[in-house]
C-alpha cells in the first residue's frame, strides 16, 4: 500500500481545478513547497482519489510507511544526481523544522527501522526510480510546461 501515495504526481494550482469534475469541486488547498494537495489526496489508485479530507498528512500519515519530505527533497533537489537525492532523503535534509512537534516526529518516523531498512535500504532502487520520474514533474512545473 505505500507505493499508493508514491504515484502522486506534483502538479499546479491550475492543473489541480481541471482536473476535478464540476460535481466534485472544492477549495483544494495547495501546498506550494510541494505542488501537492493539502487536503484532497491525487493519488489514482487511492480510494479517496479526489475526494476532500480533513488533512492529506494525517491521511498519508495513517499509512505506516510514510518517507517524510520525500517530494520536497526532490523538489529542492531536482536538478542534482538521483543518487544525492536519497541520501538526503535519508538523512531529512528538507524535514520542516518551522515546528519543534512536527520536526520531532518527522525525524523519529524517518529514523525508525521500518523507514531506513523495510523502505529507504531495501527498496533503494526503487526510490531511485521514482526520484528520477519526479525530478522530470518538477523540472515540467519549473519550467511552465505543464
Amino acid at each position: 500500500m505505500f507505493t499508493l501515495h508514491l504515484q502522486i504526481n506534483p502538479f499546479t494550482q491550475e492543473s489541480i481545478n481541471k482536473q476535478l469534475n464540476a460535481d466534485k469541486r472544492f477549495r483544494v488547498c495547495f501546498n506550494n513547497v510541494s505542488n501537492l494537495a493539502r487536503n484532497s489526496c491525487f493519488s489514482p489508485n487511492c480510494p479517496f482519489y479526489q475526494k476532500k479530507l480533513p488533512n492529506l498528512g494525517e491521511h498519508i500519515n495513517d499509512i505506516d510507511y510514510v518517507i517524510p519530505a520525500f517530494s520536497k527533497t526532490v523538489k529542492m533537489m531536482k536538478g542534482k544526481d538521483a543518487e544525492l537525492i536519497y541520501n538526503a532523503i535519508c538523512k531529512g535534509s528538507f524535514l520542516d523544522n518551522k515546528n519543534e512537534e512536527t520536526f520531532i516526529k518527522q525525524t523519529q518516523r524517518l529514523q525508525s527501522h521500518r523507514v531506513q531498512h523495510e523502505l529507504l535500504y531495501k527498496l533503494k532502487d526503487y526510490y531511485i526510480k521514482c526520484i528520477d520520474v519526479l525530478k522530470e514533474h518538477y523540472k515540467d512545473i519549473h519550467n511552465h510546461n505543464l
